[in-house]
């Protein structure tokens, strides 16, 4: 029976980090309050670091942009949401119009 030793897992410090990530270190300070980067361990009493693989996993989860024909279609921009509830607002009042000069 094979004894399982526990892996040991690479820690990286901040400037590493710099390299590996093209964020800047206030944007990143910011995603970690957010909960949307790996929070870093304390390595020292004025030192922090991460482990590599959750910033490896971090970096894999990141969407690809892609440009070819089989590209999903954008979605309305909100420009495009104004514009489209402008145009219903204004045939909603035309219709108004129309059905009270029908009354009349």
């Amino acid at each position: 029976m094979p004894i399982e030793t526990p892996t040991r897992r690479k820690i990286i410090d901040s400037k590493e980090v710099d390299e590996r990530v093209p964020k800047s270190r206030v944007q990143r300070w910011r995603d970690i309050k957010a909960g949307k980067f790996p929070a870093p361990i304390e390595v020292g009493p004025n030192k922090l670091g991460w482990f590599e693989d959750e910033v490896d996993a971090w970096m894999a989860s990141r969407p690809r942009r892609t440009y070819g024909a089989e590209a999903e279609a954008p979605k309305e921009s909100k420009a495009g949401e104004v514009t489209r509830r402008h145009k219903e607002q204004q045939s909603r009042r035309e219709a108004a119009g129309q059905a009270k000069e029908a009354r009349e």
